[in-house]
């Protein structure tokens, strides 16, 4: 799970903040060119960024995730299951052949438009069976169904703001997010070929088989992957993938899902995604299916500056934030590669005269050894450090708490959230001082924030 949560896979490569462009003799001759150039680099790694995620849309990615999933198809007359086998030339003929089809395939065909198959033929077809689930049809096949889509309900219209040390070229939608399913492939490939490729990664078929599944989870068997230890390639098996539903260990996602945010994903919220900025307000219902704006960013000074100290994923923790350099190697791809390796390494049981963790610290140490810290944050290399990723679990991405709404409400999204994600037990409202860095949505609940943090 550390390993889920430290791998960030959603941040755009960090190495641009090297800023090399400039020639260094041109600089030592001219010294307000240096001076120039000394500030710039300082400016592009300057302040914290704060996060804020529209918690009204984990209802709305219930919603869809509940339609595509196909399990229930008949409860809405077998609308999608028609439309599928229209797009896609098969012949699926139940629900629960629909389920077992891939998730990111059935995403992308639910968004598709068809013949009887329009925005508003998707909005009658999911508002039918979020109705349904709202009640106990569905909680025989599926326990805990109607618990789950009125405890979402309920917290609509709060949000949750977290804060990190990323630099301020990350700090935006384009910059913490994974734009397109290509890229996304290709970062996971470098992320493959970084491991097999470093010799003090110790590697052999059952952990090479184990870094395949889960490095390349969800990708399309019909891709070919240029991985550097077989000439022949990869593809990636069909069975590799969710279906009924899309799990924290998916790694490529359908293509409509993107842009997408890698840390939320892992913490088990992918129904998130697609990230989308702005203040569109989410809608489910008859008429109307919409998926709103469920991100905005805001660059601060510190996460101390808004009243959010280091402390975790939740202000009372005791884990303090990761600091900029660290935050750098996590999300590098020699970062994740170790990241990769250590969960791989995890899988699999053999030769107990070496344990999985030592082969996977010495892994992560020749990632960390091999690791620039870049020009805008010091420059220079790593500390040595004990740990079998990142900087050994001693510090933590995030600090995070929740806004909007009424206290009441929030008391109820805490909960609901930590039990989604236990990274996050301990949860509490944000202080008033953190209300600059709080975005405001569309929804009701987050569009004034008059007495921050309730609406």
């Amino acid at each position: 799970m550390k390993r889920n949560i430290l791998q960030w896979t959603g941040i755009a490569a960090l190495s641009a903040l090297s800023l090399t462009a400039c020639n260094p003799d041109r600089v030592k001759e001219e010294p307000i060119l240096a001076v120039l150039l000394s500030t710039a680099v300082r400016g592009a790694a300057q302040g914290n960024c704060a996060i804020s995620i529209n918690v009204t849309g984990l209802y709305t990615g219930a919603a869809v995730s509940l339609a595509v999933s196909g399990a229930f198809d008949g409860a809405a007359s077998n609308q999608f299951r028609t439309h599928y086998n229209a797009v896609t030339g098969k012949s699926i003929a139940s629900a629960a052949a629909l389920s077992a089809e891939p998730y990111n395939l059935k995403y992308d065909v639910f968004f598709t438009d068809g013949n009887n198959w329009t925005d508003s033929n998707r909005a009658s077809y999911v508002n039918t069976l979020v109705l349904a689930a709202e009640g106990t049809a569905f909680d025989v096949a599926a326990p805990g169904t109607s618990t789950r889509f009125n405890n979402l309900k309920a917290i609509r219209g709060t949000g949750l703001l977290a804060c990190t040390r990323i630099p301020r070229t990350n700090c935006s939608l384009g910059g913490a997010t994974t734009a397109n399913r290509a890229a996304d492939i290709q970062n996971q490939l470098n992320v493959y070929n970084s491991v097999v490729t470093n010799t003090d990664c110790f590697r052999n078929a059952p952990i090479t088989a184990s870094l395949r599944t889960n490095i390349f989870k969800g990708t399309p068997n019909d891709i070919s992957l240029a991985i550097a230890d077989d000439p022949a390639g990869l593809n990636n098996p069909t069975s590799n993938g969710d279906t009924s539903s899309l799990n924290s260990n998916q790694q490529i996602l359908g293509e409509k899902m993107y842009p997408k945010f890698g840390t939320l994903v892992t913490l088990g919220f992918g129904s998130l995604m697609p990230m989308i900025s702005g203040t569109s307000a989410h809608s489910v219902n008859a008429s109307s299916l919409t998926r709103g704006s469920n991100i905005n960013f805001t660059l601060v000074d510190s996460c101390e500056s808004v009243g959010l100290p280091g402390g975790g994923f939740v202000g009372t923790g005791g884990t303090p934030l990761t600091p900029a350099v660290e935050v750098a190697y996590t999300l590098s791809t020699g970062g994740s590669a170790a990241s990769a390796y250590a969960a791989a390494r995890s899988l699999t049981t053999f030769d107990p005269a070496q344990t999985a963790s030592l082969e996977a610290d010495n892994c992560n140490d020749s990632f960390r050894d091999k690791f620039s810290i870049p020009l805008a944050l010091g420059g220079g290399k790593l500390a040595k450090v004990t740990g079998i990723s990142g900087d050994g679990g001693k510090t933590a991405l995030l600090t995070a708490c929740t806004y909007g709404s009424t206290t009441g409400t929030r008391g109820t999204a805490n909960g609901v959230l930590a039990a989604s994600a236990t990274i996050l037990t301990g949860l509490a409202s944000c202080p008033a001082s953190a209300a600059p860095a709080a975005a405001k949505f569309g929804d009701a609940g987050l569009q004034n924030l008059a007495n921050f943090p309730n609406d």
